[in-house]
Parts: structure tokens; sequence; C-alpha cells
């Protein structure tokens, strides 16, 4: 059987995720945490009542419900007391993982030693991977295999995080639900499971009408986007599940971990997509009924929308909630990896050759370099190459304007090529 890359962002195969789902909820975030600066209906709740988040300049931490400003220092001896904190993020802003490190590093530094790490970024399965991680049983490439098999978005976005957590020894919990118990409730509905599947399910709570009219506006205007036909209301309602699904569990790993002997005398720091913790009626408010005890949301917020990516704001109406979308706001720039990382440019199968070009995309530093459909890749720079991701790990470690030295086999004839890498956005 052979298995198909293409060399540049992603190691992970594309059937894990469910895309119509994933791009709903980028669709939603946009409005959570890109802010609605260029929306024609200014969103009341998004908003405190005594100031505009989108008036805000860039560095700026605002505490919503009493529009009054505070300092980092300030910010972080508030959290201190606070069981949980949960921090959002756009997946994709750098500057929204800085933001999360900071307020890691601040609960760290009044917490030493009691603090934990909840991350949505890793499937529940993948616990003891992170612990052998943290115990130093895992070396880096290994672990990054296992990152990119849970995870679409880069590494580095999350890099400094997770190495803050490794240094200080803060345990890593995985919150999050397995992809095929997703897969399989975004096919077959509740209805369409069997007794065995089912009972992998937590407790799933639809009676939240503010998360259900929130979802609700996304899966509208998405599902709209090209039709003027209302949305299939049984599509919805296989959505929600979902979504439910993805919310439910990763309350319940919060809840889990603190009641374990391991977290019971422990603060968490929760990291996870704007929309899960945004308002409070994702993650936060399901841990609250399992786990009542006292908890912070701090949403990082942007005007910026990222090159290419304008229709994150099209073809939805945010409804007007009555809630806060957190309790602070921390508005920063738009920040991406792109321009600082490099991509070969090919799209790799594995046949009995070895590691085989079967595609190289036109203009990228494969092509520049002369690299050719057919070429078998054997080492970069006296690295063997066994598998797909040898190539893919070793090519990460490249920066823009790196040279390598890749050895193929042409047509079953030893040759070398120089290459010279490209960022993953050039002209």
């Amino acid at each position: 059987m052979q298995f198909a890359e293409k060399q540049n962002v992603c190691y992970k195969s594309p059937e894990v995720i469910n895309r119509t789902v994933s791009l709903i909820i980028q669709v939603w975030v946009a409005f959570l945490i890109l802010g609605c600066a260029s929306s024609h209906e200014v969103l009341v709740s998004q908003d405190s009542p005594y100031r505009s988040i989108d008036s805000l300049k860039v560095g700026t931490i605002l505490h919503v419900p009493t529009g009054l400003e505070v300092s980092k220092l300030q910010l972080f001896d508030l959290l201190a007391d606070r069981r949980i904190v949960y921090v959002g993020e756009a997946h994709t802003n750098l500057a929204h993982h800085q933001v999360q490190l900071e307020i890691l590093q601040g609960m760290e530094a009044r917490h030493p030693g009691r603090v934990a790490l909840g991350m949505e970024m890793f499937n529940r399965s993948a616990q003891p991977v992170l612990d052998r991680w943290m115990a130093g049983d895992l070396d880096d490439k290994s672990f990054l295999k296992e990152w990119y098999a849970n995870w679409t978005s880069e590494y580095g976005y999350y890099k400094a995080i997770l190495e803050f957590a490794h240094e200080k020894k803060i345990p890593v919990v995985a919150l999050n639900a397995a992809d095929e118990l997703v897969r399989d409730l975004s096919e077959k509905g509740l209805e369409g499971l069997s007794e065995e599947i089912r009972k992998q399910i937590p407790d799933l709570d639809p009676n939240d009408p503010f998360h259900r009219q929130a979802l609700a506006a996304a899966f509208r205007g998405h599902a709209r986007m090209g039709s003027a036909q209302e949305p299939d209301p049984k599509a919805f309602d296989r959505f929600y599940q979902t979504m439910l699904l993805w919310d439910e569990t990763m309350a319940q790993s919060v809840v889990e971990y603190l009641n374990s002997p391991s977290g019971q005398n422990r603060y968490m720091v929760v990291m996870a997509g704007g929309f899960h913790v945004g308002y409070g009626f994702g993650i936060p408010r399901r841990v609250f009924r399992r786990l009542p005890v006292n908890y912070a949301i701090v949403l990082p917020q942007t005007d910026e929308i990222p090159e290419g990516r304008e229709d994150l704001r099209m073809g939805v109406v945010p409804p007007k909630l009555p809630l806060y979308i957190a309790d602070f706001v921390w508005k920063t720039r738009f920040e991406n990896l792109e321009d600082k990382q490099v991509r070969l440019g090919v799209f790799l199968v594995k046949t009995e050759k070895g590691v085989t070009i079967r595609e190289v995309s036109p203009g990228s530093s494969a092509d520049k370099a002369g690299l050719k459909a057919g070429d078998v890749i054997t080492a970069l720079d006296d690295e063997q190459i066994k598998e797909t991701f040898d190539l893919t790990y070793l090519v990460r470690q490249k920066k823009p304007g790196d040279k390598a030295l890749l050895k193929i086999l042409r047509d079953n004839q030893p040759k070398e090529v120089e290459v010279t890498f490209q960022p993953l956005i050039h002209p």
C-alpha cells in the first residue's frame, strides 16, 4: 500500500478530520478571535458594556465586565487564584500562542510545581506518548511524528509552550476526542452508532440555547455559501452533535485529571480554539457542570485577517448573545510562521524502491533544484531517508535560504542534487 504525502506543512492524513466541521468552526472563530471590525453588524455581546474591543490597541488587556485595562502583572495576579484558566486561540496566529505561553509562565511562577496544561491539540489516546516525552523516554523526532498524527497545525506554533512545559515538568493533559469517534458520530449521528461506540461518548448536554444559536449561525452561513437554499436541519443536528462531542470530551478530560491523584492539588491552564472557550458555553460551562470550581477565560483577539482567508468573514450573521465574550481580552497583532518556514515542494509515496517523488510543485525549491517525478530520495545531508516522515522532519529543521544536499536515485543511478530552501510564502 502506498502512502502519499505533500512535503510542506502537514504529516496528518486528511481523512482524520471532518473538513466541514473544521471549516464551520474556523468561520465562527473568526468572529471571536478576529473581532468584527469588518462585519456590517456589530456584535454587541462581543464588546465590554463600557468599551469597544475593536478600539483597543495591540498589547492592551481589557477586563471585559468593567471595561478597565490591566497590566500583564495585574492579569497574572488576578488569574492566580483561579483553579482553571482557559486561554483561547486562533490556531495559526503565533501572537496568540505567545499570550498562552506568558499566562502559563505566570501561573507556574505563582504556583511552582502545581500547574498542569490541558491541550485540545492532543487526543486522549495520545496521553501515553505525552507521558513518555515528558519523562524523557521519547526523542523529539518521535514526539513530532505523534504531533502530526494528532494535529494539523504546525508544531512551530506550539513549540515554545511545550518546551516550557517540558523544562518545568508541567504535566501535559490530552483533552480531545478520538478521531475515529468524531468521524463515526459526524457520519452516522448518535442514532446510527453501535451500543459499544455509544459507551465511549460522554454525557452530551444539548440544552444551552446560546451555544446552539452561535453554531447554527456559523453552520447556516457556511451551508448557504453559493446556495439560496436553507441548510438541512438533520445535517445541522449531526454537526451539532459532533461539536458537543468535542466540548464534552474535553470538559470530561479536564475534570478527570483534576479529580485524579495527580491533579487534585494542581491548577490547570487549558488551551483550546476560541470557540471552545469564548462566551463560556463550550468547555468552561461543561466543566463547571461536572466540577464547580472558579475559573477565568482569557481570549486573545486581533482585527487583522490572514492574507488569503477573507472567506472567514463571508456568509455569517452572528447572533447577539447576552454573554461576555471572556473575562479578559488581550489585543494582539496577527503573526504567522509561513514566512519563517520552508518547504521542499514534492508529493511523496513510499514504494518498494524507497521514498519516491510522485509530483513536483511548479516553482518550488524542488523544482528549481531539478528534482523530478520518479526520483527516489535516499538521504538529505547524509541523513538516511527510510520513510516519508524522515524527510519531513529534516526539512522542518531548515530556514529560508538554507541549502541541503539531497542524494537520489534516478533511473536506478545515484545522483546528488543541491537544494536552496524557499519560505512557504515566496514571490
